[in-house]
């Protein structure tokens, strides 16, 4: 049942809102669309935080929305989305969906609010798998395709009035975390749901998952093989781009979720006697993105895989007697192409990730013209990082992030200073072995 709370109880004020998501969503009102901002904004709100973002959903289609604004674009084919752009800012405009329907796959949705511009506007497959959701329909349709309780709630910007259908505020009061309708359908519709309630837990500390929700989520855990590596790699990235990276990674952990997302990050946990270079890595992650520093992630899933790569790559060197570099460079090989069945990386990423990697067995080097020719790589900064990294953690011995920490902002001079020190140091210890 639909309550409505007036400003005058939720305390949110108009200022506190997003001036370019106020413009779009009276823009849309003044063309005769029923229009909301939506979802987190108005829980953060809620609880006292500032929003990353501003969503709105709205009765106009995606094609309408576009007509509104010169600088919109239309994106999704699962769910079609409107983004209008001012400057760098984007705000996302979804369209109100309506309840499924139990249509076979392949088949077209012709019931009245099907968007003209989409071939097929909602596609289930025989499991229960969401294929596709643009059969559009009502505010109180839409509410019942959210997710979550605490997402669900719609703000008119004109009258200031919260619009609460399914009783969102006492579980923002509650903290607490539950599926709206029965989690095993919605779970089964899309798996990608259980990966949701596991972020928002890692995310608003202090929230405790239902119970209905908790045992529904574990029975649904194995419907995420049925998520193409593409999407699993989206929603990987929204684990640790969103500043609260090591959180999630110990409730995936927790959860018994990792191996969906990382497989090889969690068999090498299963033996690991630390999780010091993940843990690290993903503080100071979340460290970064706290004073808005870029954050790349072929970093991170360097981070991830090198672990286990470390490890197969000492034993092809001690069972096929072959170089180190060489025996990287075939660890690296096999390492990805097993977390591609997973998650598809990118090859971009892949690309950065094995530079990475490679500076680990260059970075050692010491003649001048070798030293000069990895600063210059582009990939320096981040393999110097990794370097630092490992040292912090104890996987190798301090000293070479300091020698290259000295060395990038020494003269000619003393650069051949220190290349010369160390050369020395390499021959005591070769003299002192034998």
């Amino acid at each position: 049942m639909l309550r409505i709370i007036p400003q005058s109880v939720h305390k949110i004020a108009k200022e506190q809102l997003d001036i370019q998501a106020i413009s779009i969503a009276e823009t849309l009102s003044k063309a005769g669309f029923e229009t909301y901002l939506v979802g987190g904004c108005i829980r953060d709100l809620l609880l006292g935080k500032a929003p990353k973002d501003f969503d709105i959903a709205t009765s106009a289609h995606p094609e309408q929305v576009k007509s509104q604004f010169k600088r919109c674009r239309l994106i999704g084919r699962r769910f079609r989305l409107a983004h209008v752009r001012n400057g760098k800012e984007v705000i996302e405009v979804a369209t109100f969906r309506a309840n499924p329907a139990k249509q076979p796959l392949n088949s077209k949705d012709t019931r009245q609010g099907a968007d003209p511009n989409e071939a097929d506007g909602h596609q289930v497959s025989e499991n229960g798998l969401l294929i596709r959701d643009n059969c559009y329909g009502s505010v109180e349709e839409d509410v019942m395709r959210r997710d979550l309780t605490i997402n669900a709630l719609y703000l008119n910007v004109t009258t200031m009035d919260i619009h609460d259908y399914i009783n969102a505020i006492p579980d923002i009061n509650a903290h607490a975390i539950r599926v709206i309708g029965d989690p095993e359908i919605r779970f089964r519709e899309d798996p990608v749901r259980t990966l949701r309630v596991i972020r928002f837990k890692a995310k608003l500390k202090g929230f405790r998952v239902n119970d209905a929700t908790q045992n529904a989520l574990q029975r649904a855990l194995p419907l995420l093989s049925e998520v193409s590596p593409a999407r699993r790699f989206e929603e990987l990235l929204k684990f640790f781009l969103t500043g609260h990276a090591q959180s999630s990674f110990q409730h995936l952990i927790d959860f018994n979720a990792l191996h969906y997302l990382l497989p090889v990050t969690a068999k090498y946990l299963e033996t690991a006697n630390s999780k010091a270079l993940y843990d690290q890595a993903l503080i100071n992650t979340d460290d970064r993105i706290a004073i808005n520093k870029h954050v790349t992630p072929a970093f991170l899933m360097a981070v991830f895989l090198w672990p286990t790569i470390r490890e197969l790559k000492i034993g092809y060197m001690n069972k096929q007697n072959i170089p180190s570099f060489i025996a990287l460079q075939k660890a690296v090989t096999e390492i990805i192409e097993k977390q591609n069945l997973v998650t598809s990386i990118p090859k971009r990423f892949a690309l950065a990730m094995r530079e990475i990697w490679e500076l680990q067995e260059r970075l050692p080097s010491c003649s001048l013209k070798r030293c000069e020719a990895i600063v210059q790589q582009r990939r320096f900064r981040a393999g110097y990082d990794f370097l630092l990294l490992r040292e912090e953690c104890g996987e190798i011995k301090p000293g070479l992030g300091d020698w290259w920490t000295e060395y990038q902002v020494a003269t000619i001079r003393k650069k051949k200073e220190l290349i010369s020190t160390r050369q020395k140091n390499k021959r005591k210890q070769r003299v002192e072995k034998k």
